[in-house]
């Protein structure tokens, strides 16, 4: 029609109309700006800074910013205790139109990419309506119109993310003696998170609740507390032989809490706010799963690290940290993961420094880390619908989770080989650094979904 509804037909010419993937996509742009300052006194320093992100994707709808602030501190309280402190502060805000994966041109929750790539070249996708001026839903140039227009997508399709993050650490380091000092250090992670998906009425789709409006929203708050003492000894025994050793212990607690909302059946065209819809659930439209829930671990450790020099060209390093974690029984809450390295420098060692050889580093070593299965995995848990069936009435219902626990879980240890060759060459004009190594995983046990 020729733009009015009930309008005289306009005949459309039949031909290759411009790329869909060359018009539909824009030129990415990414722009930073950031300020520090610094100073001090003799005794006290201090440093701040501000940094400012703007990305434009070349997706249309594509857009984030975002926000840092930043102050560290240091100082010398007295000639043996020393202050250090650091604060990051950050806001994130991200939108983008659904990206998922696709198939083809239709999918449950629409993907941008199929609906352009797999249109076809006869389809004048800048000159052609996107959108009915009546009811504001999709048009395209299906007969059937059963696929959402790219550009109706982009503007009615929106998934944001906005966050908070806060991090800070603080450690205080007090000197014993010339050779012993003992730190203490704090760790402070939390962000706060707010993710909406808003998905106007009027796209063509299988899937109802999409067909239909949809509008989830996501509230996240996680925390990270984290401490370590850590006892620090060195000494030099004579003008070739050093050791220093440290030993410490770690106490982390992680808290995560999520509670989510989602609400099918949009009323009025672009207002999203829960009451506009006709239903809402804390389960999601598409996975099915919950979005609330609180997951809570605890891990502590402790741990040492020793390091002896000779000559500065032969190290020997011997590490080692057991963990006690809470997120598997009891009896199986411990776990030990040692390691070692050796390295040498044979151009010190034997003085074959050189304009062609600067220097050369030769190093074995042998590490060992620790996984940790999920919370709530060594127990059945029950599985709980406070909207199970919507038939005359609500019903509620309890059932048995289909994730089976497993009482025998362990933390998981990782294993890795590595032989290295460093090297400096033609005054410094040529550095390289090469590695090979072998990791190996040793899992215990699994959980088990039916």
């Amino acid at each position: 029609m020729d733009g009015i509804v009930g309008g005289t037909p306009v005949q459309y010419e039949y031909k290759a109309y411009a790329d869909p993937s060359e018009i539909f996509f824009r030129q990415g742009l990414i722009s930073n700006t950031s300020v520090q300052i610094a100073g001090g006194s003799d005794r006290t320093g201090f440093n701040a800074s501000f940094g400012y992100t703007d990305e434009q994707g070349y997706l249309p709808g594509n857009e984030l910013e975002k926000f840092n602030f930043g102050l560290g501190i240091n100082s010398a309280i007295s000639d043996k205790l020393t202050v250090n402190s650091s604060f990051t502060f950050a806001i994130t805000d991200l939108l983008t139109p659904p990206v998922n994966g696709s198939f083809g041109s239709g999918s449950a929750i629409p993907s941008v990419f199929g609906h352009v790539l797999f249109t076809p070249r006869s389809v004048d996708l800048a000159g052609l309506p996107f959108e009915n001026p009546i009811d504001k839903s999709s048009v395209y140039f299906r007969g059937g119109n059963d696929i959402v227009n790219p550009n109706w997508l982009v503007r009615n399709y929106v998934n944001s993310s906005d966050v908070q993050r806060f991090f800070n650490s603080t450690s205080l380091n007090y000197d014993l003696t010339d050779d012993f000092s003992i730190t203490y250090r704090l760790g402070l992670d939390t962000y706060t998170e707010l993710q909406e998906l808003r998905y106007n009425k009027g796209g063509p789709s299988g899937n109802l609740a999409t067909a239909q409006g949809y509008y989830r929203t996501i509230n996240i708050n996680n925390t990270i507390w984290n401490q370590d003492l850590i006892l620090n000894w060195k000494k030099e025994f004579s003008d070739k032989f050093s050791m220093s050793a440290l030993l410490g212990g770690n106490s982390r607690y992680d808290n995560y809490a999520q509670n989510g909302v989602a609400s099918q059946g949009q009323l009025a065209f672009g207002l999203f706010r829960h009451s506009n819809f006709q239903t809402s659930s804390s389960n999601d439209a598409y996975s099915g799963g919950t979005m609330t829930y609180t997951e809570e671990q605890r891990r502590y450790g402790v741990y040492t690290n020793i390091t002896l020099d000779y000559s500065d060209y032969l190290f020997l390093n011997l590490s080692a940290r057991n963990d006690w974690t809470s997120t598997v029984e009891k009896e199986n809450r411990s776990i030990l993961y040692p390691g070692a390295s050796i390295s040498f420098i044979p151009t010190t060692a034997f003085d074959w420094s050189s304009t062609t050889l600067n220097d050369l580093k030769l190093r074995l070593g042998y590490g060992t880390s620790a996984g940790y299965p999920s919370p709530y995995s060594t127990r059945n848990i029950l599985a709980q619908s406070a909207r199970a069936f919507d038939r005359g009435g609500i019903t509620q219902t309890h059932s048995v989770s289909n994730a089976l626990g497993n009482p025998n879980l362990r933390p998981e240890l990782h294993g890795e080989l590595e032989f290295g060759v460093e090297a400096v060459m033609f005054n410094n004009k040529l550095r390289f650094d090469l590695s090979l190594y072998e990791k190996k995983h040793q899992r215990f046990d699994y959980s088990i979904s039916n």
